[in-house]
């Protein structure tokens, strides 16, 4: 190969090194181009919204150590929600208290908390229209204390009619109100609890007739609690339950110590006579006739 070719084919090969590496540059400063005009930057939000930082529970004091603001990308806000913790602890430095539980994250609502310087009574927890009634109650007839706030239940009323001893033949059990809230048990009334505990009273909310009833309810009979679901709603029709009801001759007439049923009376009718006169010649006599048994 002479001295010229060699030159020719040195040329040709830096060219084609040259091309390539152009080609190259060109793909990578396109590729970036359309990277760039694909990418949107995130806008700042707009809005924010008050969450609890540590778990609320009800009668706690809300204060700036237990709320933080977050971002909130949607312009649609939560009703009843704050924006600022500003807001929500205000310029009158009176506290404002938690009335319903709010864990961790959870959003702060205005009916949740109560206003600037309101206290945490029961009371300002209750729907409007609504009364609070307490019942006495026991572990058994308190569904072994595994009622807490927050809960639904029927309450159920046994009595015995003219009679104040509830195993007499005549006692019933009939559902008194199905699906009451429960508000509070014994003093604590946080919707949270988790843990069983045997009481002595149960708090509810009620109406005012309902309220009617179940005073009157724990005069005459015996009180005990029925647990719903928790999605459980609906009002069923139910008939009263007596003894009769049970079975197993619970209801019948009870049998003697002998191991008889005892026997209905039997009542004997005696005969009776009546007196007959007869007259023969005019002479009288009289006799001793037998009348008909009925």
């Amino acid at each position: 190969m002479n001295r010229s070719s060699l030159v020719s084919l040195l040329v040709a090969f830096v060219l084609a090194v040259l091309a390539v590496v152009g080609v190259q540059s060109y793909l990578r400063g396109q590729q970036a181009a359309l990277i760039a005009e694909n990418t949107v930057e995130p806008e700042a939000p707009d809005n924010t919204i008050v969450v609890a930082a540590v778990p609320l529970r009800f009668g706690m004091t809300v204060d700036t150590g237990s709320l933080r603001s977050i971002a909130w990308q949607s312009d649609d806000i939560p009703e009843g929600a704050f924006r600022t913790v500003e807001e929500v602890i205000g310029e009158t430095g009176k506290p404002r208290y938690v009335m319903s539980a709010i864990e961790i994250g959870e959003p702060l609502l205005a009916n949740k908390i109560t206003g600037p310087g309101q206290r945490a009574t029961l009371s300002a927890a209750l729907a409007p229209g609504m009364k609070a009634v307490s019942i006495r109650i026991n572990d058994v007839l308190g569904v072994a204390g595994f009622v807490l706030p927050g809960d639904r239940v029927d309450v159920m009323l046994t009595r015995s009619s003219g009679s104040s001893n509830i195993s007499a033949s005549n006692a019933s059990t009939d559902v008194l109100l199905q699906g009451i809230k429960v508000l509070a048990i014994d003093q604590m009334a946080d919707e949270r609890a988790n843990k069983a505990a045997v009481v002595k009273t149960i708090t509810f909310e009620v109406s005012t007739p309902e309220a009617q009833k179940l005073t009157l309810a724990q005069s005459i009979g015996t009180l005990s609690l029925a647990l719903r679901n928790v999605a459980s709603s609906e009002f069923e029709t139910i008939e009263p339950v007596n003894v009769g009801d049970l079975g197993g001759g619970f209801g019948q007439q009870p049998v003697a110590a002998t191991g008889y049923a005892p026997q209905p009376e039997v009542v004997i009718k005696r005969p009776s006579t009546a007196k007959v006169a007869v007259y023969r010649d005019s002479k009288k006599t009289e006799y001793n006739v037998l009348n008909e048994v009925k």
